[in-house]
C-alpha cells in the first residue's frame, strides 16, 4: 500500500503493521485522503471511525473525484452542466463499484467510552482476519482523545495509554497500519500573544508521554505559507525518540484535498525525469507496431488504457481500443473515467476477434473518427482466418497489424503475454530479457 503522495511515500511505508499517530492543522484531512488513495485507488479495504462529520467526508469524497469547487456545494446551482455531470458520472462509478469504497463509521465520542471503538476495531480486524484479506487500513480520526466521559475519570492517562496499547496489538493482528489523528493542546498552537500558530512539534501533542511507547512513527503537519486557494505543508516525521524526516505537502483548498508538492527544484528533477520518456512519446507519434509485454497481473492493460486515455485528453484525438477480455463496462468505469468529456474513446470488446475484422475496423474508423491511435489487448486473444500453427499465426497477425499502422499512418498499441521462460533463464542464471520466442501462447 501506498499514501498516494510520492514524496510521503518516500519517507514513511505505510504497508506494514504499526501505530502512526497523526496530528497538527488539517491532519484529520491528510488521513482521509490518504484512506481515499488507498480504498479509491488501490482497491484495499479501509475503515474510518470518527467522531462526527461522515457526511461531510462522502461529501469531500465526491467532490475530490469529480474535480470540482468545494464551495460551490452549498449553492448547488452555481455549478455548471459540466460539473453537475461530472458529480452524477463519479456518484454512479463509487456505487456501482462498492468494494471501492471505505467503510465510515460515525461514533460519538460525548456518548461512548474508548472502549467501544476499540471493540469496533477488534471486530473488523477478526473479520478481516477470518477472510484472510491481507491489506487493509484503518483510520481512528476520534479526535480528541480526551472526551468528556473520560474527563470525568481521574484515571484517564491510564484509559488512554491503554487503548493506544490495543491499537497497537490490532495492527499487529491485523497486518496493517492504524493511523490515530490526535489533538494538539490548544495553549501550544497558537501564540496569544502575536494570534499566530506556533510550529508544531511532538512534544506538543496531548498525552503524548502516555501513549509514545505504543506509537511507532508521529506525522506533524505545520503549515508552511499560504496563498489564495493554496496551503504548503511541512510533513515533519518522528520516532519514538527523535524527528527522523520531512517532506512538504500542498492542499488545495478548492477541492479540499492534498496533493505532491513541486519546488522549483523538483519540477526542474520531474522535467529531467520526462526526458527519459520522451522517446517513447516519439515512437508512440509515429506509425508504428508497438508491444508491451509482460507477464499476467503485471499492469500491462492498465498501462496500454492509461496510454490512450492520455492521448486522448492531452492531444484531442479520437482512440480505438479493441479489448478482447475486459468488458466495455469495466473499461469505462475503472480506467476511463469523467474527466474525458471532450475526447472520443471508441470501444470494441468482442472477444476472439479477427485481426481482418480489426483491419476492416480500423479502417471505417479511420475515414469516419479520423482515429489517432489503435490499443489491442491482448495479442494471443486475436484469432485468424488462416489457421496454421500458433506460432505462425502470432507471427502473421503481428505483421498485418504492421502493415495496418503503416497503411493508415498511426502507431498501434498492442499487449502481449509472456511465457515462463525468462523466469526459467533468471533462475538459472541465464540472461532473461525477453526476446520474440518468449511471447505467449
Amino acid at each position: 500500500m501506498k499514501t498516494g503522495f510520492s514524496d510521503l511515500d518516500k519517507i514513511i511505508d505505510i504497508s506494514k503493521p504499526q501505530v502512526i499517530v497523526m496530528s497538527g492543522t488539517n491532519a484529520d484531512i491528510l488521513s482521509g485522503d490518504i484512506a481515499n488513495n488507498i480504498c479509491l485507488k488501490q482497491e484495499k479495504e479501509v475503515l474510518e471511525i470518527v467522531r462526527w462529520k461522515k457526511e461531510y467526508l462522502i461529501k469531500r469524497l465526491l467532490i475530490n473525484e469529480s474535480n470540482v469547487d468545494y464551495k460551490k456545494w452549498s449553492h448547488i446551482d452555481k455549478y455548471t452542466l459540466q460539473e453537475l455531470q461530472q458529480i452524477g458520472q463519479t456518484t454512479v462509478n463509487l456505487i456501482e463499484v462498492t468494494k471501492r469504497l471505505p467503510t465510515i463509521i460515525e461514533q460519538d465520542m460525548y456518548l461512548y467510552d474508548l472502549k467501544n471503538v476499540t471493540r469496533l476495531v477488534w471486530e473488523w480486524a477478526n473479520d478481516y482476519a477470518d477472510r484472510t484479506i491481507n491489506e487493509t487500513l484503518v483510520v481512528l480520526d476520534i479526535s480528541p482523545l480526551n472526551s468528556q466521559q473520560i474527563c470525568k475519570r481521574k484515571c484517564k492517562n491510564r484509559i488512554i495509554r491503554k487503548f493506544v496499547k490495543d491499537i497497537q496489538k490490532i495492527s499487529k493482528k491485523l497486518n496493517t497500519t492504524i493511523i490515530l489523528v490526535c489533538a494538539i493542546d490548544i495553549e501550544k498552537k497558537y501564540n496569544q500573544t502575536t494570534h499566530q500558530s506556533n510550529y508544531i512539534k511532538k512534544q506538543d501533542i496531548e498525552y503524548v508521554n502516555s501513549i509514545n511507547k505504543y506509537v511507532d512513527e508521529f506525522i506533524i503537519l505545520n503549515v508552511n505559507k499560504q496563498s489564495n486557494n493554496t496551503r504548503l505543508f511541512d510533513i515533519d516525521i518522528y520516532n519514538q525518540n527523535n524527528k527522523i524526516n520531512s517532506c512538504k505537502l500542498a492542499y488545495d483548498y478548492k477541492i479540499r484535498k492534498f496533493r505532491d508538492y513541486l519546488s522549483d527544484s523538483s519540477k526542474d528533477k520531474e522535467k529531467q525525469e520526462q526526458l527519459n520518456i520522451i522517446n517513447l512519446d516519439e515512437i508512440i507519434n509515429e506509425p508504428s507496431l508497438n508491444i508491451i509485454a509482460g507477464r499476467p497481473a503485471m499492469g500491462k492493460s492498465t498501462l496500454a488504457f492509461n496510454i490512450a486515455v492520455n492521448i486522448a485528453q492531452k492531444e484531442k484525438v479520437p482512440i480505438a481500443i479493441f479489448s478482447l477480455e475486459i468488458s466495455k463496462e469495466y473499461i469505462n468505469n475503472k480506467i476511463i473515467n469523467n474527466s474525458l468529456v471532450d475526447t472520443k474513446i471508441i470501444i470494441e470488446d468482442t472477444p476472439g476477434i479477427s485481426v481482418e475484422n480489426i483491419r476492416k475496423q480500423c479502417i471505417r474508423l479511420k475515414q469516419e473518427e479520423n482515429i489517432g491511435l489503435v490499443v489491442i489487448d491482448y495479442l494471443q486473444l486475436i484469432s485468424t482466418e488462416k489457421k496454421t500453427s500458433r506460432e505462425q499465426e502470432l507471427s502473421n497477425i503481428g505483421l498485418s497489424l504492421k502493415k495496418l499502422a503503416e497503411e493508415l499512418k498511426i502507431p498501434i498499441l498492442v499487449t502481449s503475454q509472456l511465457s515462463k521462460e525468462p523466469e526459467r533463464r533468471y533462475k538459472e542464471g541465464q540472461d532473461p530479457r525477453p526476446t520474440l520466442k518468449d511471447f505467449g501462447h
